[in-house]
């Protein structure tokens, strides 16, 4: 009988989110796989190979037994020398030469550097010790008919180049919960026989192709719980044998298109936990064969989008446990043609579903969404699909309204299920919702444990049993209800983007309109309803989505959802605020040729690169004497950066206004003002003007007195040298108790400029 993989690190996939547990027990503080108490004798042989008993064979500490391992896929009787949980800190002495099942678990070895030779040994248990490297690269050249290692819960940091050589017969590899960071690349050379690898719980922050690619017989791979961001295209093009594949808990972003190219035989993939991955990867999944379970448990997407799971050939899928999800938009699921089961419980921001968002789902039959947090159902979803018969509703927050009339008669029985639908012929490949299906002669709800459906007014009040509620209570038709998913506030800053979301509840169904500040109104027929210099508006899916992108100053104000049918309307709003950015000018200087301008804020140094000055000339000067001057009315842009606050634009006109604007990202102005250049001082000479700046003034000015001051300190100098000269026989005496400091002027030190100003020729910095 072949080996059967499932029994040694065998899986159960559990209800929901539970998926992937060792049917063998494996976790530290728990028996071992082969462990058994200690003196215990299989009392239907209790002789060993040779004519040898296990009492004179067997090692001091450890027990020595024959036993079958049907879990592990070894059916025959094998010699068992159990030394698990023995304060062993090595490998005993005097093994039988013919043991075949080693136990080792939960000792306190630090190394294994070498193996007693032990040519019948199929079964290697070393897990729960201290082991920290496997550095012999022919540690196992004597237990070449070894099938299972297990060397899980040690503390292993990296996997050398040929760690298992000579181990051709293996077929199962157990190293979880170490501490694995670094892999070599050909650190599984050779093991083309292994099935089953198991790398949960470590700390790899990769997968890499090469690792994988001697592996052609694997059958399952488990790799949760560790720190894996990103798959590469083709990582697993060589496992065509691959039956699950285990990537939970981890924090894988996106997955490439072709990350699953060659997975031929996956039946089981799971995703859950990967909690930094925004959207199903549609792509990734599409080119799969059949998948029987796909978990999706715990994204973090916001919503579900149309056709975002869409064309998977799967059976069963998971999308449970989602913190953030709140809709799912219409023909989200589409074109499953062998999906049976849907588990969408356990999101308890899930508060709206798309009455359309089933599109070609022939065989759904079982469809969990319990406790989300939805407040209402529409008919359209049921009858959207033609094989459920097994609906899970309780735990939500329905409205007791008019829009869960449908519930309450299906639940009375008033309106079975073949009132919703059409009648068909029931048979195995679609399980109607008929009494023939549940070998009963009566009708039944499809809703499964219908006592637990509860709805709540919205006046206020406590939760109601939906079926202890007379049909009185409910309606067929009632006015509208907005459902908004925007708060009552809502602060942006300019560049960000405005999503505003709504929908309508309501019978008949209402439609929906965005009421914008200054009281213009627009709907989905509107399309592409605005753009100015800075923003873009609009408005998607139905009139259930605003967009503006990007937000400026002017987008501030209230906005409105307006939800409208036959009986009456309502309208939610939000105000919006959108502020500057914490950037301004603070000082400005300005000269007959240039303008200075000063900036302070509160924007890190990395994020200034988003900030600009942009700047031309408003108010042309009239030509002089035939002088051709450029009075364009583009802008200038210079680039601000993080290591100044303060730039100079020179080679401006004299006279001449200029509009000098505070720019972000280049289309929002968050300051503008007008400055406008000095005169020119003219000199009137024989031959003709010479014009003189104030600049240059003051550069000549700046001079002179610099030489006025070097002629005062040259006069006082020679002033004291004379009076030297003077002095009587006791001068040189008293000169040399004379501090040195005290000897001539202190001069400061002057920099040649301390201002940080940059002058920008051709305005740039």
């Amino acid at each position: 009988m072949t080996l059967s993989l499932v029994s040694c690190l065998v899986l159960a996939v559990m209800t929901g989110a539970q998926a992937l547990e060792h049917l063998a027990t494996d976790k530290v503080g728990t028996p071992s796989l082969v462990a058994m108490p200690r003196g215990a004798v299989n009392l239907e042989d209790n002789t060993l190979e040779d004519d040898l008993s296990a009492e004179k064979q067997c090692p001091t500490k450890c027990d020595c037994y024959r036993r079958a391992l049907p879990l592990a896929g070894l059916e025959e009787r094998l010699l068992v020398v159990n030394c698990s949980r023995r304060g062993l800190v090595e490998f005993p002495s005097g093994l039988p030469s013919a043991t075949e099942v080693l136990d080792l678990a939960y000792n306190q070895l630090r190394n294994m550097s070498s193996l007693p030779r032990l040519l019948e040994l199929k079964v290697l248990d070393v897990s729960g010790n201290q082991l920290r490297q496997l550095d012999n690269q022919w540690l196992f050249e004597h237990v070449n008919k070894l099938r299972i290692l297990s060397l899980s819960d040690n503390k292993l940091l990296a996997l050398q180049h040929g760690t298992f050589n000579g181990l051709d017969s293996l077929r199962v590899l157990d190293l979880s919960r170490n501490g694995i960071r670094r892999v070599e690349t050909h650190s599984f050379a050779g093991l083309t026989d292994l099935e089953v690898l198991n790398l949960k719980n470590n700390q790899l922050y990769q997968l890499e192709r090469g690792w994988l690619l001697p592996l052609a017989s694997l059958q399952r791979l488990y790799l949760s719980d560790n720190k894996i961001s990103s798959l590469d295209d083709g990582v697993f093009a060589k496992l065509p044998e691959l039956q699950h594949l285990d990537l939970s808990n981890n924090m894988i972003r996106e997955v490439p298109d072709n990350a699953f190219g060659g997975l031929r035989s996956l039946n089981l993939l799971n995703f859950t936990g990967n909690s930094n991955m925004k959207e199903v990867p549609t792509k990734s999944l599409q080119p799969l064969p059949t998948v029987n379970i796909l978990l999706l448990d715990g994204l973090a997407m916001l919503r579900l989008r149309s056709f975002a799971v869409g064309s998977i050939d799967v059976v069963e899928l998971s999308m449970s446990y989602a913190p953030k999800l709140q809709v799912i938009e219409e023909a989200a699921f589409h074109n499953l043609s062998s999906l049976t089961s849907l588990q969408l419980h356990d999101n308890p921001r899930l508060v709206y579903i798309h009455p359309a968002s089933f599109a070609s789902v022939p065989r759904l039959r079982h469809l969990h969404l319990h406790n989300n947090g939805l407040v209402s159902v529409s008919s359209q979803l049921v009858t959207s699909l033609p094989s459920l018969y097994d609906l899970h509703l309780h735990h939500n927050r329905f409205f007791c309204d008019c829009n869960i009339y449908w519930l309450r008669k299906e639940l009375s029985f008033e309106n079975p299920r073949s009132s919703l639908t059409s009648p068909m012929t029931t048979s195995t490949d679609d399980v109607r919702y008929t009494l023939a299906s549940t070998g009963t002669s009566s009708p039944r709800s499809l809703v499964s444990e219908p006592q637990r459906v509860s709805c709540y007014f919205q006046s206020g009040g406590p939760e109601m049993s939906l079926m202890q509620l007379p049909m009185e209570y409910f309606s067929p038709m009632c006015p509208p209800t907005v459902l908004a998913m925007f708060p009552a506030d809502i602060s942006l800053t300019i560049g960000e983007e405005l999503w505003l979301e709504c929908h309508g509840l309501g019978v008949p169904a209402p439609s929906l309109s965005w009421v914008l500040p200054g009281g213009r109104e627009i709907n989905a027929t509107s399309n592409f309803v605005g753009e100015t210099n800075f923003s873009l508006t609009e408005v998607l899916q139905d009139s259930a989505l605003l967009h503006i992108k990007p937000v400026s100053l002017s987008d501030s104000g209230t906005y409105g959802c307006r939800a409208v049918n036959s009986i009456s309307e309502e309208i939610k709003t939000t105000q919006v605020r959108v502020q500057n950015k914490p950037l301004s000018i603070s000082d400005v200087r300005v000269g007959n040729d240039y303008i200075t301008l000063a900036w302070r804020g509160a924007i890190p140094r990395a994020q200034m690169s988003d900030f600009q000055l942009f700047y031309k000339e408003i108010e042309p000067t009239p030509n002089r004497g035939g002088d051709d001057r450029d009075n364009s009315t583009e802008y200038t842009t210079i680039q601000l950066h993080g290591n100044i606050h303060k730039c100079t634009i020179t080679g401006l006109k004299p006279l001449t206004t200029y509009e000098v604007c505070l720019v972000y990202r280049k289309i929002h102005p968050m300051q503008c003002s007008n400055y406008t250049t000095t005169q020119e001082v003219e000199v009137l000479v024989s031959d003709g003007i010479v014009r003189i700046s104030k600049s240059q003034i003051g550069l000549g000015f700046a001079v002179v007195l610099g030489i006025v001051v070097l002629v005062v300190v040259l006069l006082l100098v020679r002033r004291a040298r004379r009076r030297k000269d003077y002095q009587g026989p006791l001068a040189d005496e008293e000169k040399a108790s004379i501090p040195l400091e005290a000897v001539g002027p202190t001069v400061p030190s002057t920099p040649l400029t301390s201002s940080r100003t940059a002058l920008l020729p051709n305005s740039q910095i």
